[in-house]
């Protein structure tokens, strides 16, 4: 049979005495201490992204927020916060506090952990990516312990916080926003791909949906402004191009086709020159009759 090295025996010694010592020094607790409902509104969660009833144009939104306990901070620790959203399946925890009590020693053994003191104040931040389009709500969960008082341990192998009179409470904030990425649509009813002949044509179009602003561009020009349909006047004989664009609430540019159409005005009727020819065949004939009547008097 194999001896055991004096090292081996040494480490299973230790082992066997940590066993016994861990077993002694467990403190044994509820999986929850006692809720406490007075005390959720000690909790305040201020969120900073993504705006409350805001409209995004990205499928990526910033999820900031602070998590702080009101009075009473030096006895009070943030347990867990966790976020749920409704385009996601399951909760999604970004905060677990990983220093109180008194682990089984195979768990010390096999992860160690750093120890922490409690915190009371939280601000988390992270990236929400590939969300659908349409209306969504995010809720914040934290939990909070509080306690009357706290003393560092330390065991054999990790140091750990034993709390006394603990009692938690939960509070949550919910935020509500939506995302558009879809760019408005723009149809022309007029004008279309044809000549006029008048100098001024009527703009008609519609947007498939509500906008905060709508501009065009004339024959490749700077664009301008409008609030809807219009009419461009004096528009000068020739080929013309019109595009129009449309800014949704979103902040969404869209662009409809390109029209082009021509103005053709017809050559005015010479009323003038009409009206100057009769009068000087007025003016002829009756020079002509005078002269007729002088001739038959002689």
């Amino acid at each position: 049979m194999e001896k055991k090295t004096p090292l081996t025996i040494a480490f299973i010694s230790v082992l066997l005495l940590s066993a016994v010592a861990g077993t002694q020094l467990v403190k044994k607790v509820d999986a929850w201490p006692p809720y406490e409902p007075d005390a959720e509104s000690l909790i305040t969660i201020s969120v900073s992204s993504p705006e409350d009833n805001k409209l995004y144009n990205t499928k990526t939104v910033k999820l900031a927020f602070y998590v702080t306990v009101g009075e009473n901070t030096s006895r009070s620790l943030i347990s867990n916060i966790c976020y749920e959203t409704d385009w996601q399946k399951e909760n999604k925890t970004i905060f677990s506090y990983d220093g109180y009590f008194l682990r089984e020693l195979w768990v010390q053994l096999s992860g160690p952990r750093t120890f922490t003191y409690p915190i009371s104040t939280s601000f988390q931040s992270l990236e929400l990516t590939d969300i659908p389009e349409g209306n969504h709500s995010i809720k914040i969960y934290a939990t909070v312990w509080h306690y009357s008082s706290i003393e560092k341990l330390q065991s054999v192998f990790e140091s750990y916080l034993q709390y006394r009179d603990l009692t938690m409470a939960n509070h949550s904030a919910t935020v509500f926003f939506a995302v558009d990425t879809v760019s408005p649509k723009i149809i022309f009813s007029s004008p279309k791909n044809l000549t006029y002949d008048s100098s001024d044509v009527f703009v008609n179009f519609t947007v498939d949906e509500l906008f905060s602003k709508c501009f065009y561009s004339l024959d490749g020009q700077d664009n301008v402004t409008i609030a809807g349909n219009m009419t461009l006047a004096g528009l000068l004989d020739g080929e013309h191009s019109l595009t129009l664009f449309a800014v949704d609430t979103a902040g969404n540019i869209g662009s409809s086709e390109t029209i082009y159409f021509s103005v053709e005005v017809p050559e005015p009727f010479p009323t003038m020159l009409v009206i100057a020819s009769v009068f000087t065949v007025a003016v002829v004939g009756i020079g002509l009759l005078i002269c007729f009547k002088k001739r038959r008097k002689l």
